[in-house]
């Protein structure tokens, strides 16, 4: 058989199967399961469903297997190269942060202490305006010592703003976030713990309606599948 004869009977075959699953589904979700010569046919459907998804994997397993090791082997070859590339971006990332913040630290204790000489600048001129107030009081100028307290309210000293020292360089974008870190589990609020559903599981499938787990409804459900023999009566 050549290539284009084997490549036609495999395009009838999916197309045969194709119409074969629609059919199964359109099938299985328009019944309804009241009574129990339902419950036989719906067994039968699952039956048949059941064949027909082997049929499934029969025909495209062979073809995903194949593409799943290609896939792979360029994902691999491809990593080869990638990955120390993405380790040294993020390794050259790092190096450009710690040089900002350790500018920003510094820039902040610099404006930190033009702001405390400020504010002492401000207290100096207050103090030396009471001083006069309090001596025009002393000599009975009440309205002296009144227009001088007026004027030590009303002392101000503009802000000086520390200039950034780093420089914007073309093609970098640099902004501030912030990220955590874990230091004590125990005194995280509730709200944002996440429950271990994968425990809960494996102590309700241990213990069933007898797992006792706070904040946790456990409830019954049938399971249904196809017993050995039915598949082997298919067959």
């Amino acid at each position: 058989m050549d290539t284009s004869t084997k490549l036609q009977k495999n395009i009838e075959s999916t197309e045969k199967l194709s119409k074969t699953a629609l059919i199964m589904v359109e099938k299985i979700n328009n019944i309804a399961v009241q009574n129990n010569e339902d419950n036989a046919l719906a067994t039968k459907l699952l039956q048949d469903n059941k064949s027909l998804q082997k049929q499934v994997h029969d025909a495209f397993d062979p073809i995903c297997d194949k593409a799943h090791k290609a896939w792979k082997e360029a994902v691999a070859q491809r990593d080869k190269f990638l990955t120390p590339l993405t380790a040294a971006e993020k390794n050259i990332k790092t190096k450009i942060s710690a040089f900002i913040m350790e500018r920003q630290r510094i820039e902040q204790e610099a404006q930190r202490k033009l702001d405390e000489a400020r504010k002492k600048e401000e207290e100096k001129q207050r103090a030396a305006l009471e001083a006069k107030a309090q001596k025009a009081e002393k000599k009975g100028d009440a309205e002296k010592a009144e227009e001088l307290r007026q004027k030590k309210e009303e002392v101000f000293i503009p802000a000086a703003m520390v200039e950034s020292t780093v420089e914007k360089v073309k093609g970098q974008s640099a902004r501030m976030a912030y990220d955590f870190r874990i230091v004590n589990i125990n005194a995280i609020p509730r709200k944002f713990l996440v429950p271990d559903e994968k425990k809960i599981r494996q102590m309700i499938t241990t213990f069933g309606k007898d797992a006792d787990i706070p904040g946790v409804e456990i409830f019954s459900k049938v399971i249904v599948s196809i017993t050995k023999e039915a598949r082997n009566e298919r067959k």
